[in-house]
């Protein structure tokens, strides 16, 4: 027995409940006329039909009342006062060896692309560059299927 979260549940936690492959939840899925994939995440109804299959009892979760909605003034509503200023980020991303490091080395000056191994960033890296009296937050990501 286990209980069933109001949003559904990924086949690979459903999975883990089961202790069975999440292939064959798929399967299992796919013979009742429902396609989904091993990442998808699947509604209470297929949740249950899975566990009947393999004679599991389920329990749907109960709302939580306690939960309260969270509201935040206006952005109209704030005085010039009020507002921070921040510096924007901005990602750096693409395909191995395309040059996103090279350019960041370009505007702040430095040669990290240099001692990277093979000239291939191999690590997410953040720089804060201050420019015309602003700064400005870079990430710079790599590019290979390693990440």
């Amino acid at each position: 027995i286990f209980e069933i979260p109001e949003e559904g549940m990924a086949i690979s936690d459903l999975a883990v409940e089961l202790a069975v492959d999440p292939t064959e939840i798929v399967k299992v899925l796919f013979l009742n006329g429902k396609m989904a994939s091993v990442n998808q995440i699947i509604d209470a109804e297929s949740v249950t039909l899975v566990a009947e299959h393999y004679d599991v009892e389920v329990l749907e979760k109960e709302s939580d009342d306690a939960v309260v909605k969270v509201t935040f003034e206006d952005d109209k509503d704030m005085g010039d006062g009020d507002m921070e200023t921040r510096p924007p980020v901005v990602a750096i991303m693409g395909h191995v060896d395309h040059g996103k490091t090279s350019l960041l080395d370009r505007l702040r000056k430095s040669r990290v692309a240099e001692g990277e191994a093979g000239g291939i960033t191999q690590s997410i890296g953040a720089y804060s560059i201050n420019v015309k009296d602003h700064w400005i937050t870079f990430l710079d990501t790599p590019g290979h299927e390693a990440f």
